[in-house]
């Protein structure tokens, strides 16, 4: 199986399509959604970001105790700075005037998604909100129970169990 970056970069437009069973259109169209130009410019894109992450964070057997120690690092930061590369600025805005006028906050999250919830639902209660999550996927449905349109949901996971809890409230 190869794997799928090397796959993308390696075929074009037309073979992935076919492979997808959707038109060119769709990935040219994808591809503009996500500020590309066009197909070209965002396989370019691809094809720099994975060559620089190959460089900076290629982890060897060999490697001595100061190179593992500054991947390390690179990886840390380059985490950080993509991340605040990445950030609306906007819509960091709207979620924090969210998260100021609610009663309460429930976080919802499964898997190794929980871990996150855990660790914003501490910061927020250590803030002084009134937040609320938990481990367990049962536990969380009961917070639906209490739910009302002064609360705010905050979800860390995929749209499927996204979904199920939305369909819970109606």
């Amino acid at each position: 199986m190869i794997p799928i970056p090397e796959y993308f970069l390696n075929n074009s437009i037309t073979i992935i399509s076919k492979k997808l069973g959707i038109a060119t259109s769709t990935i040219s169209r994808l591809s503009k959604k996500v500020g590309y130009r066009n197909f070209k410019e965002f396989k370019m894109f691809i094809y720099e970001k994975i060559k620089q992450i190959k460089s900076s964070f290629n982890f060897q057997y060999n490697d001595n105790l100061p190179n593992l120690i500054q991947k390390i690092k690179n990886i840390n930061l380059y985490s950080v700075f993509e991340t605040i590369n990445n950030l609306d600025l906007l819509e960091l805005e709207n979620i924090i005037n969210c998260i100021f006028i609610s009663k309460r906050i429930f976080i919802f999250g499964v898997g190794s998604s929980a871990v996150i919830c855990s660790e914003l639902n501490n910061s927020l209660i250590k803030l002084g909100f009134n937040s609320y999550t938990s481990q367990d996927f049962h536990g969380q449905l009961l917070f639906l129970n209490s739910f009302n349109d002064n609360n705010l949901m905050i979800f860390f996971q995929n749209l499927v169990v996204r979904m199920k809890f939305l369909n819970y409230l109606n």
